[in-house]
């Protein structure tokens, strides 16, 4: 099976890991080309990826792109290995991995902030759903009745 297009993208990333110094270290270039060879890549994946050798992505686009947490997880995994490879641990190097994991935290945060702001909304919504039904008012028309209200709301701040 083929790298999927989020596995794709944490292997470009780290190969723009790698560039971020100025130079790529054989021992980068030797440890990325044995795990290329040991993944099943289509042409296409192992024409990118060479590319990319020869010429870095850009790190913050390639990143964006690593869609699966446990991708980015690897990501964060494997770039400390890949940065020891040449011995060096660069200034460069740890400014790249930094931003990035701001990034990776700031995702985490808006994704777990998202979860909680939906589950207190559906509770509510359950609640008031019990509310109306001991009263014996449907709650499908309450909401029908508060979007016309909004909508209405609308209209006339529009029409202001």
């Amino acid at each position: 099976m083929n790298l999927t297009t989020s596995q794709l993208n944490m292997w470009r990333s780290l190969i723009a890991l790698a560039h971020s110094d100025g130079e790529l270290h054989f021992n980068e270039v030797g440890y990325l080309s044995d795990v290329f060879k040991e993944l099943n890549l289509s042409e296409t994946q192992v024409d990118i990826l060479n590319r990319d050798m020869d010429k870095s992505p850009n790190i913050e686009e390639t990143y964006s792109l690593i869609s699966l947490e446990k991708d980015r997880a690897k990501f964060f995994y494997l770039a400390r290995i890949l940065c020891w490879l040449d011995g060096d641990y660069s200034k460069k190097e740890v400014e790249v991995i930094e931003k990035l994991q701001e990034v990776h935290l700031t995702d985490l945060e808006s994704d777990k902030m998202v979860s909680n702001l939906g589950e207190t909304v559906f509770r509510s919504f359950q609640k008031e759903k019990a509310e109306h039904s001991r009263k014996g008012i449907s709650l499908d028309k309450v909401v029908i009745e508060a979007v016309e209200h909004w909508d209405n709301h609308e209209e006339v701040k529009s029409a202001a």
